[in-house]
């Protein structure tokens, strides 16, 4: 009688929640990063263009699954959990992807690369503080869109793309408070190595392809402490950090030459050697 009487409770409780009726809907953007890709505005228009309108739909004739599904095809959100509360709340809880930097390509079309290095379009109601990426990229989003530039640099394919390079220097931009500051702009030169203009300084900073990349900057950052400090933020036109060991500086004013196999002058460890 007990088994019974559990099961007539539980037939029930499903029946009435069946019944329940949405009353309304509950969006729940996360803005935590800094992101607003897309409004609550935009997430109605979704639901009800893939699903109809669910204010007066009982629970039966709501499908969450549904909802969630038409929600994650937006390019700009990476995942969407919807809920029905037993008093008619439709609660949705959305998560955006962020961007690590802004492509313009030698075209002129401008797409971002996420966080997993996949091709994102722009938003039409705002746009992502990150760094740009310009100059020699002929990558365009169509070609690009249908896959992830999250390849790790020992991998064969991680070099078939300048924009393979973008991604790995921006992830590490993204993830260090000072450099995420201090670089504003990529731009890709002719031969596909990557010049980085800083928003202190100015000086022009010559990254090369995408190897040695916490090699690199921790140079780089122990030249601004050690160097750059002493000298002056605005001495040098050219900070090069693609020779091992070393920076190697031109001043400004000075025409740079052509380069010998090895660095006749540079900077090392001793910050009073200069150009």
């Amino acid at each position: 009688m007990l088994v019974a009487g559990l099961f007539v409770c539980l037939g029930f409780a499903s029946n009435e929640q069946g019944k329940v009726k949405c009353r309304v809907i509950n969006i729940n953007i996360d803005h935590g990063n800094g992101d607003f890709f897309v409004n609550n505005d935009d997430i109605l228009k979704i639901i009800e263009t893939e699903t109809g309108n669910q204010i007066g739909k009982t629970s039966n004739e709501i499908s969450l699954a549904r909802i969630e599904a038409a929600i994650r095809k937006e390019p700009h959100i990476s995942n969407a959990e919807a809920s029905l509360s037993l008093d008619g709340q439709l609660t949705i809880d959305i998560m955006q992807k962020r961007a690590v930097v802004r492509i313009i390509n030698n075209v002129g079309e401008s797409f971002y690369l996420n966080e997993d290095g996949d091709v994102m379009p722009l938003s039409d109601i705002y746009a992502a503080s990150v760094p740009v990426a310009t100059g020699n990229i002929t990558e365009t989003e169509a070609l690009f869109s249908y896959r992830s530039l999250n390849i790790p640099e020992t991998d064969p394919m991680a070099n078939i793309t300048v924009l393979d390079d973008i991604f790995r220097i921006s992830k590490y931009i993204e993830k260090d408070t000072f450099w995420n500051a201090q670089i504003q702009q990529m731009v890709v030169d002719p031969k596909g190595d990557i010049l980085l203009i800083p928003t202190m300084g100015e000086h022009t900073i010559v990254f090369g392809k995408a190897i040695d990349i916490d090699e690199k900057f921790n140079k780089l950052m122990h030249f601004y402490m050690e160097g750059l400090n002493k000298t002056g933020w605005n001495k040098y036109s050219i900070i090069n950090l693609n020779y091992k060991n070393q920076v190697v500086c031109l001043r400004k004013g000075i025409q740079p030459q052509v380069p010998t196999t090895k660095p006749d002058t540079a900077l090392t460890n001793s910050p009073n050697i200069q150009r």
